[in-house]
């Protein structure tokens, strides 16, 4: 309301007043008419070089026709559409375990003859030879030779499609007998590979990791890590530890007594890390360390079972390596707690016999029996149930009380490891993978695993495609020749990876419309597939990317403070992960866009549906304000070629182009079709639409896995349909979207007329106004994907300009299309004006204008395309200013630059013209903080905080030089230190433990250099800023705050505006406000002032510190008490499992014997004068073998007999 005050008035909000000052307002009615005149020309402009009512009349013309979508219907058609892709998937891994099984069961090889086969690292490539390690150097004819060509289906990489070739990790010998005979009887595989790519050219990487480590995959390439360098195991990647284990809970108590000290402490270290290494999201874990008390490791993550994701292994890591051993050992209190917290969490989840639960302890010696207090919390139903398996890791090569250790874990379905040092680290953790699988194994089933998204760094070169995100779906093999009773073996896993965005082609984003979306939830509740999901940062992988979870990237408007989750969220994520169908509705979101840079309030709805036989939710988001109308086209493709229309006649010139990550057509086989573009792509199937053989057909037809069962996926591989040659597919066949081919006919059609010929002035007035803003290039983009281009000018000849469409080919993805359709519900007839943000430069700036074209067939309308114009952004400067003068009539009047300072700012306060150029791009607050300030007090602008839950921080590490000689001795010892370390490091290299280095790499650095490393605050970074990472400066996850704006266009279109001049709460801050007509932009003229506003506003990220300054990752724990879904095909207990003997004990002590027996023997040189002769104590330490040997069978049955420990 107003009240009338002499000549001020008084604008309220609630209970709140701001001045308004007015003077009759002399000068605000001449900024009213400059803001007036600068939106008519512009208006003028934008109508004249787009051609928007031509274009708009065109859809009238061509019969188009506006109707309702129908949401659960597109949802059924992307649901079934994906759901045949990932089953096909799913058939060439059960081919590959069926084949597997059948020749390794087959399989009369002998395993030490010679033998040759395709190495992935050593074998020469196209008659370039590989430079073999000294250990192999004589092995050079085992290797055959291969011959590779680029494949642009497999990213661009040399391959051959004929055959596979093999990975061997670095620290197994290619010649030893179990991978020998993997190695021979595998080559087998050759055939269903090529079998499997035949029915289904758009499978991706196809592998079969074998027990022993090597691993055969489809096509034969190149290992892109140097083999010196290569630390890759099958074993411990996602997808085969989860095809083998499915779901965990996992309690590490490690001893942190004083005998750990040492090369004890680096070998159990490492045990921890190579266990770690093994997790992955949908395994829990804890670790403690104990030695009088018990202590979590990481404090945050007291009593509680922690989710694996790859951030949270960090922390453990660090936290171990952090480790102090001292004082005396005594675990009881740590079997005690784990025990209890893991019952917690078997009845939290209700899951007694299908929780697969495990205590993994590790230690240098056991002092005492504890086999009353483990019988109490581990032995139930009268010792039939053990819920929880022991594994335990006896360290050093002095470790003592085997045989107790022995007990608790044979006692306890689990596997007793000695780890005398750190080769033995890798082996000794595996073990623990095929006791796990046993029960899977007995119960001879085959469930599909699916992995959570993860980035494929071991196929990217520099001169592929990106960094690709994948799933993995993987299935267990076993081994027909070792599973009988008491004896099962898993033979390995098979697996094969889908990209992302070969899912996301899947999802018809043009039946979903301009800011609506798909997106994949998985069982955990995170996101695979997501518009705001963002993987990368600086080309390189992000700590969290895979663990983000739905309620991170939604960001609610309900003025929620950050990581606070409403229950609306919280309530449409359990919907989403519970494998229902449904719908949610009027969900207010704030939609961000632009790299979080502009933001509109929308309400959204939701439609979610599970996708059948994986882990996975398929949903649609639609903004329900314009998300549920659509332009439905007329059948054009028949109507042009019954009437003889060339349709390729709709797509003459090179002015144009079709979104490039959507399926339009194409070919199965991508290599030996290769197009240097898609729309030469496109235009070759025009023309084949006119041949009589021509068919629409899908990409993905029925496969032999039911749609509607998940339970058919996990039955044998029996049941699968392998070799058929209907399956098989030609090299000339393709498929066709006609509905996306009939729309973008359509779209061309009506669009073509407008950019057929080059553009002729029709008077004077119209070239003027062109000139005067140098206005350059007109566009058009469609819902189809299609966009044209035309340069005014002729400036297509100019060799040095990017061309529009090669900058701006994604249609309705693209930010001016976004806002364009959003400023519609403001303005139907307003242009949306925008400049680069936080440009380098204001040289030749182009000022990009877009117009959203939404037909109207009955009263209702729909988003079809928009229009739009570039014009220079210097031209405009200049005209505004010749606008921007003083009036004769208005003696008191002043023009812009005159005691006047005027900007420009769009709609979200970014400025797009002042009267200093580099203010150009810039938020309005950063310069103006006070009248922005009063802004927001009147309302004109609005506040919304955007919260980044995938955003990192740039840390510096200051170097401070250590102390003076006093401290002599301790940089002796540090520099002793750092060479012990990295001696370890080496080892590490060469026992695929390199990752486990991670907790060392900063001590290494600091002692190599004599210095301290200090830690100093982190600053937010965003990927546009010019900082990269090197030896003071790392990236480090951390939660960002960013404060969005938003124009309130209503108080100026629908009420009087601010005519009058506005006070500020800086007494010489006054100011004019103005709508430009039309637009999205705001006239602000503010009176000059010599005081620098001391008030300002950002809309840059800010760290978000939160209380008691709670580290990373520790401020999102409560996400880790979300629920998931559990998965399927999990089996933890099987009544034969009790009949198996081998638990690890016998071999471990048989092997300590020897290790014992052998250091005897060496001490026994002759004339040492030590002991008796050398042959005397060979033959006591042969004697002493076969003593052992004998003996293995009475320790198995002396370990698993039923009286107690």
């Amino acid at each position: 309301m107003r009240f009338a005050h002499s000549h001020s008035t008084f604008f309220c909000i609630t209970l709140v007043c701001f001045p308004i000052i007015s003077y009759s307002s002399p000068q605000g009615q001449l900024v009213d008419r400059w803001a007036k005149r600068l939106g008519k020309e512009l208006n003028d402009l934008g109508l004249i070089i787009t051609k928007a009512q031509e274009i708009e009349d065109r859809y009238k013309f061509n019969n188009a026709q506006v109707q309702k979508k129908d949401p659960e219907k597109i949802l059924d058609e992307i649901v079934g559409n994906v759901t045949r892709m990932l089953n096909r998937k799913m058939e060439a891994i059960k081919c590959i375990v069926h084949f597997a099984e059948e020749e390794a069961e087959n399989f009369k090889g002998n395993s030490s003859a010679k033998f040759t086969y395709h190495s992935s690292k050593y074998s020469s490539v196209n008659g370039e030879g590989v430079e073999l390690p000294e250990s192999i150097v004589n092995n050079e004819d085992m290797y055959d030779p291969m011959e590779f060509n680029i494949d642009s289906h497999f990213y661009n990489i040399a391959v051959n499609t004929s055959y596979s070739s093999v990975h061997v990790p670095t620290n197994i010998y290619d010649g030893s007998r179990e991978a020998a005979t993997a190695i021979q009887w595998s080559e087998a595989l050759n055939e269903v590979f090529q079998k499997n790519y035949e029915s289904d050219p758009a499978l991706s990487w196809q592998y079969f990791g074998s027990s022993t480590g090597i691993m055969r995959h489809y096509p034969a390439m190149r290992w892109v890590i140097d083999a010196s360098q290569d630390a890759f195991d099958c074993r411990v990647r996602t997808w085969y530890i989860e095809a083998a284990t499915c779901t965990k809970d996992i309690v590490i108590l490690v001893d942190s007594s004083g005998s750990m000290l040492g090369m004890n402490k680096h070998i159990a270290s490492m045990t921890v890390y190579t266990i770690l290494q093994t997790l992955s999201n949908n395994d829990y874990v804890n670790i403690l360390n104990y030695s009088v008390s018990v202590n979590y490791t990481v404090p945050c993550f007291q009593e509680k079972l922690i989710q694996a994701t790859p951030e949270n292994i960090e922390t453990f890591k660090l936290a171990v390596n952090n480790i102090e051993p001292q004082g005396k050992s005594s675990v009881e209190q740590a079997l005690l707690e784990s025990f209890r917290l893991l019952e917690i969490y078997r009845e939290k989840r209700n899951c007694v016999k299908n929780c697969s639960q495990a205590i993994m302890l590790i230690t240098d010696a056991l002092t005492k029996n504890y086999t009353d207090l483990i019988s109490k919390h581990n032995l139930f139903n009268n010792g039939t149930e053990k819920p929880v398996r022991i594994f335990t890791y006896l360290i050093g090569k002095e470790g003592s009380n085997l045989e107790e250790l022995g007990r608790m874990s044979c006692r306890n379905r689990g596997y007793f490891t000695l780890v005398t040092d750190l080769e033995t680290v890798t082996g000794a953790v595996f073990k623990y993978v095929n006791v796990i699988a046993r029960p899977l194994i007995l119960h001879k089933k085959y469930p599909i695993s699916w992995t959570h998204a993860y980035v494929d760094t071991h196929t990217h070169t520099e001169k592929n495609e990106p960094f690709r995100l994948l799933t993995s779906a993987a299935i267990p093999a076993y081994n027909r020749t070792a599973n009988v009773v008491g004896n099962v073996q898993l033979l390995g896993i098979a697996g094969t990876d889908v990209t992302i965005s070969s899912i996301r082609q899947l999802t018809f984003p043009y039946k979903l419309g301009v800011n609506a979306h798909a997106f994949i939830v998985t069982n955990n509740g995170y996101v695979l597939m997501h518009p705001g999901l963002r993987p990368m940062f600086k080309k390189k992988p992000t700590p969290n990317y895979n663990s983000i979870d739905f309620t991170e990237v939604q960001q609610l408007d309900d003025n929620s403070k950050p990581r606070q989750l409403a229950k609306i969220l919280l309530d449409l994520r359990a919907k989403l992960i519970s494998g229902n169908r449904g719908v949610m509705r009027d969900i207010p979101l704030k939609y961000h866009y632009s790299n979080m840079k502009r933001v509109s309030r929308e309400a959204f709805d939701f439609y979610y549906q599970k996708i059948k036989n994986t882990p996975f939710t398929m949903a649609l988001a639609l903004p329900n304000r314009f998300g549920y109308y659509a332009v439905q086209v007329p059948d054009e493709i028949d109507k042009n070629k019954h009437a003889r229309v060339s349709i390729p006649s709709f797509f003459e010139g090179n002015n144009w182009k079709i979104h490039p990550e959507w399926a339009y057509c194409k070919y199965h086989y991508l290599e030996g079709h290769e197009f240097s573009q898609p729309e030469h792509e496109l235009l070759h199937f025009l023309d084949r639409m006119y041949h009589k053989n021509f068919t629409w057909a899908m990409q993905y037809s029925s496969s032999s896995i039911n749609e509607e069962s998940d339970e058919d996926a996990n039955s044998d591989t029996d049941s699968v349909e392998c070799d058929t040659e209907t399956k098989r597919l030609r090299q000339d066949d393709y498929y066709c979207d006609k509905e996306l081919i009939n729309m973008l006919v359509f779209d061309a059609k009506s669009t073509m007329q407008a950019f057929k010929d080059s553009w002729t002035f029709t008077n004077d007035r119209e070239e003027s106004l062109f000139k005067r803003y140098n206005a350059t290039l007109r566009f058009v983009a469609t819902m189809s994907g299609l966009t044209r281009w035309e340069y005014i000018f002729g400036e297509e000849n100019d060799t040095n300009r990017e061309e529009f469409g090669d900058k701006h080919p994604r249609a309705i993805d693209e930010t001016w299309y976004k806002s364009a359709v959003l400023q519609h519900q403001y303005d139907i007839k307003s242009f949306v004006y925008s400049v680069p943000l936080f440009p380098n430069t204001v040289d030749n700036m182009l000022v990009t204008g877009s117009y959203a074209i939404f037909p109207k067939d009955a009263g209702i309308e729909a988003p079809a395309s928009v229009v739009g114009f570039q014009f220079s952004h210097s031209h405009l400067v200049k005209s505004f200013f010749e606008i921007a003068v003083s009036n004769k009539q208005c003696g008191e009047c002043v023009a812009c630059g005159d005691n006047l300072d005027c900007y420009i700012i769009d709609n979200s306060g970014y400025v797009i013209v002042s009267h200093i150029n580099n203010h150009t791009g810039r938020f309005f607050g950063e310069i103006e903080g006070c009248v922005f300030q009063s802004m927001l007090d009147l309302g004109i602008f609005g506040k919304l905080p955007i919260y980044d839950y995938q955003s990192m921080c740039y840390r510096t590490v200051i170097i401070v030089p250590k102390g003076d000689k006093c401290n002599f001795g301790l940089r002796k010892m540090a520099h002793i230190f750092n060479w012990a370390l990295e001696n370890i490091f080496w080892i590490l290299l060469k026992l695929n433990l390199y990752q486990a280095w991670y907790p060392f790499k900063y001590i290494v650095t600091s002692s190599e250099h004599n210095e301290n490393y200090v830690e100093t605050e982190d600053i937010p970074i965003t990927e546009h800023d010019d900082l990269e990472e090197d030896k003071t400066h790392i990236f480090v996850p951390c939660d960002h705050k960013k404060n969005i704006y938003i124009l309130n266009q209503t108080s100026f279109l629908t009420g009087p505006g601010f005519p009058d001049e506005i006070a500020t709460n800086c007494p010489t801050k006054r100011y004019f406000i103005n709508m430009v007509p039309k637009s999205n932009l705001l006239l602000v003229a503010v009176r000059f002032s010599y005081t620098e506003s001391e008030i300002k506003f950002t809309t840059k990220p800010m760290k978000i510190i939160y209380e008691d300054n709670m580290p990373h990752p520790c401020q999102k724990l409560q996400l880790n008490d979300l629920p998931r879904r559990m998965l399927s095909g999990c089996f933890n207990t099987h009544e034969d499992e009790e009949i198996i003997s081998d638990c690890g004990y016998s071999t471990a002590a048989t092997q300590q014997s020897i290790r014992i027996a052998t250091q005897r023997f060496r001490t026994s040189i002759p004339g040492t004068g030590r002991g008796v002769n050398k042959w005397d104590r060979y033959t006591e330490f042969h004697n002493l073998t076969k003593t052992l040997s004998a003996q293995k069978s009475a320790l198995q049955h002396h370990l698993h007999s039923p009286r107690e420990m």
